[in-house]
């Protein structure tokens, strides 16, 4: 994504947009290590802010946010902001300890904003999974989904709200096939504002929260979920698909993490049609972290 006429050419289309990430905010995390390790600071309770961080600053390199890259640049600002704001939110909702959906707003002239809301608890092994191995059975009764979405996707085995001595076994979510393409451009590679393609695959697809759409490229390959990055089994290995060279897809904080710890083993393509009805897969973002959804074919 570094060619200057494309460049060029995003910054002369006339619709304004901004870059962003969500993020969630959980108490839980300050008892994992490996979100240490992804923090500025070893008392964090953001997943993987380190991650989100630079997606964002390379968003703004890649758009010519001149103004945003000084804020940017300095992790430990960066975090700190973010912090002001959900203790200000927790301090007028009289509430604290709760998970949180955090969503980092960067515009053009540098200012950052912060849009809050609450999400379902869930396992500290739903946001850093040791192994993606598939639940060996269907849970014995349905789940109760929880009416707070938070904007992202209900996708992990405890994504839904806690009830006393309910059945915690993970929950069967439904992942159709977008019927159209979607083409690659900065705004699939990099997060923005500007997500009228993701908006149309939903819109032609999901009902419900708990649905999710995988969208594909015009070579047919199989991109990334509207909410989610996907992963496949194929050949004995996890895989997903590429993020470079035309395939499309967004760099997604925890598709890094799946790949750099060896849960996910490399990039491949997947096509369209190798894509089974009744096929499980694992998908993940950075608010929700881990889950696993069956594919059905037709809608």
């Amino acid at each position: 994504m570094t060619d200057n006429s494309q460049h060029e050419a995003y910054e002369a289309q006339p619709f304004k947009f901004e870059m962003f990430t969500s993020l969630r905010y959980d108490p839980i995390l300050l008892k994992s290590l490996e979100n240490q390790d992804l923090s500025f600071t070893k008392d964090c309770a953001l997943y993987m802010p380190v991650y989100h961080r630079n997606r964002i600053l390379e968003a703004a390199r890649y758009f010519n946010f001149t103004k945003a890259i000084p804020l940017l640049k300095d992790g430990v600002e960066f975090q700190t902001k973010i912090m002001q704001f959900i203790e200000a939110y927790e301090q007028n909702q009289r509430e604290n300890e709760k998970p949180l959906r955090v969503k980092v707003i960067v515009n053009r002239e540098g200012e950052l904003d912060v849009e809050i809301n609450s999400v379902p608890e869930v396992e500290l092994s739903t946001l850093y999974p040791n192994t993606l191995t598939l639940p060996s059975k269907e849970p014995e009764e349905p789940l109760e989904v929880s009416p707070l979405t938070g904007g992202a996707l209900n996708m992990g085995p405890t994504d839904y709200q806690p009830v006393p001595n309910h059945n915690t076994s993970p929950q069967k979510h439904t992942i159709y096939l977008d019927s159209a393409t979607t083409t690659q451009s900065a705004h699939t590679s990099l997060k923005t504002t500007h997500r009228p393609h993701y908006d149309a695959s939903r819109t032609r697809h999901v009902k419900t929260m708990p649905e999710e759409v995988l969208l594909q490229n015009p070579k047919g390959e199989i991109t990334e979920g509207s909410l989610t990055t996907p992963y496949f089994f194929r050949n004995g290995i996890w895989v997903t698909p590429p993020v470079h060279d035309g395939h499309g897809g967004q760099r997604g904080t925890t598709r890094r993490w799946a790949i750099e710890k060896g849960l996910c083993s490399r990039e491949e393509v997947v096509r369209r049609e190798s894509v089974v009805d009744g096929e499980r897969v694992w998908v993940s973002n950075g608010v929700r972290g881990f889950g696993w959804g069956v594919v059905v074919k037709g809608r």
